[in-house]
């Protein structure tokens, strides 16, 4: 949806979203400090302005037009006016995923068949 709308805007005219009544999916960025990190310091203080409005307000000066979570950060109007409602995404059952989520992979190249080449093996 994010690019799908900067696309748009970009003047593409040959693009529109389709918004799914049952609701559209969602992605939860993450950041971390890595064990052993050389600076866990400097490390502490991107994190600190990694999850502050300052940072995140900086997304939609970027063209990413995606929902915030961030008390105080100011959401994207783009993606409101594009008909997007963080309040309208899907239902995950996220224990039903955590405790399938080898049958779904073998599931998803399993339906990919033929195409299920080696490029999507993993070590």
């Amino acid at each position: 949806m994010i690019v799908g709308i900067t696309q748009i805007l970009d003047g593409y005219d040959n693009i529109s979203l389709v918004i799914p009544a049952s609701g559209t999916s969602f992605e939860i960025g993450a950041t971390a400090i890595f064990k052993g990190a050389k600076h866990p310091n400097a490390a502490k203080l991107w994190i600190e302005f990694a999850l502050s409005p300052d940072c995140v307000n900086i997304a939609k000066e970027n063209e990413s037009f995606q929902f915030l979570v961030i008390d105080n950060a100011e959401q994207p109007e783009e993606a409101t006016a594009f008909g997007l409602d963080p309040e309208n995404v899907i239902d995950y059952d996220f224990e039903d995923a955590k405790a399938n989520t080898s049958k779904y992979v073998e599931d998803y190249f399993n339906a990919l068949g033929a195409a299920a080449d080696d490029r999507f093996e993993t070590e």
